[in-house]
């Protein structure tokens, strides 16, 4: 072993062992161990609500119906603090409190048969195959939720959505709650969880002995009692003391309106409640441990805004006033489902109103809303009548599933992509050219990505650009791991399948356990790494328990494997582990034959023991319609706008705003030249622009436009103007809609040094231009030289000799019909994923 080697070794060891000094770190790893070696206790049904902040709402009202139909089942709930009620809880001899993220509480996460939560588990949580996770939601919503909340961020929902993908069974309250909640996280169509309308557990609660829960908390019975339960809208940490007194004033301004014979409680968020303790407001406002439709069976009338409590509440037909002063702010930031205007009580937008409201006799105030009343009902509540947690308790445990139920998962195939990151490039364009053409009558597609897209513009306009039938599931989160698993997946990211230092079984089940934490019980029948380089999407892909696994190659995967930038090998360290994985794939796909061959070659190369027998091709799509309703919308909006220069595209971002993109005018007596392409070595820009200076020389009329961006494009512009060609070759960047711009031009070029086929080129000969390119794979399959366009050498003298052809009338064009092509190509496609 020689110096460097040595020095390797003992980096990695190190960095190794500091890393599992960290508690979080080696809290997950038993975890880890506790999930893939432990058994399954039967006997054990683990309780979490909100995030183990309370112990109440649907899970308790589950945990009680338990506790009196299977008493002899071990019970354990999650708590953060103490309080009286889990003080109350853990009186019951087969019921046990543990401390939230405790070293006990991770056991019982991977080792309880049953796991109820009202909201979700962490990101590290892992559904096991034997595992029983039942999910109740935490009531039916008013306002919007997941991916329908107006200023949520992208990938917001990324949690609820994952734990929704890992529920046996989601117990909803309503068929508008599970419609909402499932199409709001992206899971509608692919869900695999048992779906099942039982009605709110919590709402059970609501009709226990009154006389027993005054008591219990103690309230006077010669009082009637109003409840304040308004949403907050604000975080913990951005609620101030004014804030406080507002609500604290308010209590008192209806409690002096009602008089001695009313007492006025106010409920608040159960992050905000400490904030009243310590400014010494504790007695206005309902305990935080308290079970609030306990309460609501005991009180004459609730005052809420945007809160579901007011669902749960109309069981008890008692009136309910709603208080929303900023609906306007609040449905533009955040959105509504429903029309307030049809709410089962009375809408006020000032204070003093409400005040006015809880004064009007309780008889005339719900004959006003009876209708609304009526079929709110119907419509949400038919199924709150004190048996939903007994239903709950009889589907799950004594399987009787002979209850209302609705299947969110249908019998569509199902194609999960990772993109390869959603960058401006060639394999975004052809993946989006993709959704655009697959039958959704028979597929479900799903786009599986990091959830940095949320730090990149970039990707989030190329996200929007994909069609709006696609599905999205993000990964993201801090993965478990043990000490062993961590080094054993490690060694594989340096030295790949065949290392003589990989425990390929270890690896193997690092990766499939990071693939059910982050689909869930979800498993897509045809999962595709599209992307092809990114090594840690690909190993797991390759080890993931999908029916069909297939590899996509954009380029020669040789030529990239060797490729540098500023010195440095772009993608080989990817790549070397990419082809280890070879015989991980059923497919493997090229986008052209030529291409194919070269590849096929070079893994045999590289990765000896590869069975290089299922290499494919499938040529990449072109989005022929939106490159044809893009020219017609520049000439369109050219005959309208006159400027200084020409339209090449226009963005409408709000009903008033629109952003237009333009360049110089091209102007007629010149002869102009466009290349559109990744601003990246192989691409051969900076040689491209020294050909056409020896060409610009004899015909000094002649301009080339280039499109696109890339790691060189500082260097391209170096070049640009050393040369003295800043008045002949214009550098664009991106262009989300250049095609236009491309039919302006008199001819097309690609010189390359390598592609997978040379998407521009396809793209050009929709606009009607003749083309050149240099006779290389990839190229060499779009271009049949002499008839549809011209190959040239692919060295200095062949792109003078492309540039001169054109210029002297020399190259051929022909019409393409892309309808035809891609037909061609989704023939082959659905061949690919069905066999």
């Amino acid at each position: 072993m020689n110096k460097e080697s040595a020095k390797e070794i003992i980096a990695f060891g190190k960095s190794h062992v500091n890393g599992w000094r960290n508690k979080r770190t080696r809290e997950l790893g038993n975890y880890y161990k506790a999930l893939n070696h432990n058994k399954i206790v039967d006997n054990c049904a683990l309780f979490e609500s909100y995030h183990a902040v309370t112990t109440t709402g649907n899970i308790y009202a589950i945990y009680q119906q338990l506790c009196k139909e299977k008493p002899d089942i071990q019970k354990y709930w999650v708590y953060i603090t103490k309080n009286p009620l889990t003080l109350e809880i853990a009186t019951d001899k087969n019921t046990h409190l543990v401390k939230y993220e405790s070293k006990e509480y991770f056991q019982l996460l991977a080792t309880a048969k049953y796991l109820f939560n009202d909201t979700s588990f962490m990101p590290y949580f892992v559904k096991r195959s034997d595992q029983i996770y039942i999910n109740t939601w935490h009531g039916t919503p008013l306002k919007t939720l997941g991916k329908d909340i107006i200023n949520a961020g992208i990938t917001n929902h990324k949690n609820i959505q994952r734990n929704i993908l890992s529920t046996d069974y989601l117990m909803m309250p309503n068929h508008f709650t599970a419609e909402k909640l499932i199409t709001a996280h992206d899971c509608n169509g692919i869900l695999p969880a048992k779906v099942f309308i039982t009605g709110n557990p919590r709402v059970d609660r609501n009709f226990l002995n009154r006389e027993t829960l005054l008591k219990r908390y103690d309230l006077p019975k010669d009082k009637k009692i109003l409840l304040y339960a308004p949403t907050w809208k604000k975080e913990a940490k951005d609620t101030t003391e004014d804030d406080i007194k507002e609500l604290i004033s308010q209590i008192d301004q209806l409690q002096t309106t009602l008089g001695d014979d009313t007492k006025v409680l106010l409920k608040s968020h159960y992050f905000i409640f400490e904030a009243f303790v310590k400014l010494g407001f504790s007695d206005a406002i309902v305990p935080d441990w308290v079970d609030t439709n306990e309460y609501l069976g005991l009180v004459d009338g609730l005052i809420t805004d945007y809160s579901s409590i007011f669902f749960d509440y109309l069981p008890n037909n008692k009136p309910v006033y709603f208080y929303m002063p900023d609906l306007e702010e609040y449905k533009n930031v955040r959105g509504l489902y429903l029309d307030v205007e049809n709410l089962p009580g009375n809408v006020y937008y000032e204070f003093d109103d409400l005040l006015q409201g809880v004064t009007q006799p309780e008889a005339e105030y719900m004959a006003q809303s009876h209708l609304n009343r009526e079929y709110y009902m119907k419509e949400f509540c038919s199924f709150d009548d004190g048996q939903s947690a007994k239903r709950i308790i009889d589907i799950v445990f004594n399987k009787n599933e002979n209850y209302e139920s609705v299947s969110f998962k249908n019998n569509k195939k199902t194609l999960a992509f990772y993109t390869g990151g959603l960058f401006n490039n060639g394999i975004t364009t052809s993946l989006i050219n993709l959704t655009k053409q697959i039958d959704y009558d028979k597929y479900e597609v799903i786009i599986f990505d990091f959830d940095n897209i949320a730090r990149y513009a970039e990707k989030q306009t190329n996200l929007a650009r994909l069609d709006k039938r696609v599905k999205v599931i993000y990964k993201f989160g801090r993965v478990p791991f043990s000490f062993k698993a961590n080094v054993a997946k490690d060694l594989f990211l340096r030295q790949g399948a065949y290392g003589k230092n990989v425990k390929i079984d270890e690896v193997s089940e690092y990766y499939q356990t990071d693939f059910r934490r982050a689909m869930g019980n979800f498993i897509p029948d045809v999962i595709i790494d599209f992307g092809g380089y990114n090594k840690v999407m690909n190993a797991l892909i390759g080890f993931s328990p999908a029916k069909k696994k297939i590899l996509f190659y954009h380029t020669l995967v040789e030529e990239e494997y060797n490729k540098m930038v500023n010195n440095r090998y772009t993608h080989r360290w990817n790549l070397k582990i990419i082809f280890s994985m070879y015989n991980y794939f059923d497919e493997v796909v090229s986008v052209s034959d030529s291409a194919a061959k070269e590849n096929q070659q070079a893994i045999k190369r590289y990765s000896p023991k590869a069975n290089t027998s299922n290499m494919k091709t499938l040529e990449n799509l072109v989005n022929g319609d939106d490159i044809v309703d893009n020219i017609e919308e520049g000439e369109q909006l050219n005959l309208v706008y006159h400027g200084d220069g020409l339209i090449v595209s226009k963005k409408t971002t709000s009903n008033t705003v629109s952003q237009m993109t333009m360049v110089n005018t091209l102007d007629k007596e010149s002869i102009h030249f466009v290349s559109a392409a990744r601003m990246s070595p192989e691409k051969n820009h900076i040689m491209m622009i020294k050909a056409f200076k020896q060409v610009a020389k004899h015909t000094p009329n002649i301009k080339l436009h280039l499109l696109g961006s890339g790691p060189i494009m500082e260097d391209i512009r170096h070049t640009i103007l050393s040369e003295g060609l800043e008045n002949n070759v214009y550098l664009y960047g991106h262009l989300d809609a250049p095609h236009y711009l491309i039919s302006q031009c008199d001819a097309a070029v690609l010189f390359s040094q390598y592609e997978g086929q040379g998407l521009f080129i396809l793209e050009a000969m929709i606009t009607g231009l003749p083309v050149i390119g240099t006779n290389v794979p990839g190229i060499q399959s779009v271009i049949d030289s002499g008839k549809n366009g011209l190959l040239v050498s692919c060295d200095m003298d062949g792109m003078v000799t492309g540039f001169n052809a054109y210029i002297n009338g020399q190259v051929p064009k022909a019409a393409f019909d892309y309808k035809q092509y891609n037909q061609a190509i989704m023939d082959k496609f659905e061949s690919l994923v069905n066999n």
